[in-house]
């Protein structure tokens, strides 16, 4: 999976922006860039949204997958 799409899952559904590894150049497009230049308070809720949000993403990609296995939307 390209880093861009959970990227932009991230961003729509948690706020949280990050950046794409392949604007870094080819190899890149597999990791996400997070700036953690801020203060303890906003880095540990950002690491929440980015947990909280891989984890929608992931059940998201399930519930997709098996409605793609039964034929249903």
């Amino acid at each position: 999976m390209k880093a861009d799409k959970l990227a932009s899952f991230l961003k729509r559904n948690t706020g949280l922006f990050l950046i794409g590894g392949n604007v870094y150049g080819a190899g890149g497009e597999h990791f996400l860039r997070m700036n953690v230049a801020c203060p303890k308070s906003v880095c540990l809720d950002g690491l929440n949204r980015l947990k909280n949000g891989i984890k929608a993403f992931e059940q998201e990609k399930k519930k997709m997958n098996s409605c793609k296995e039964d034929g249903t939307k």
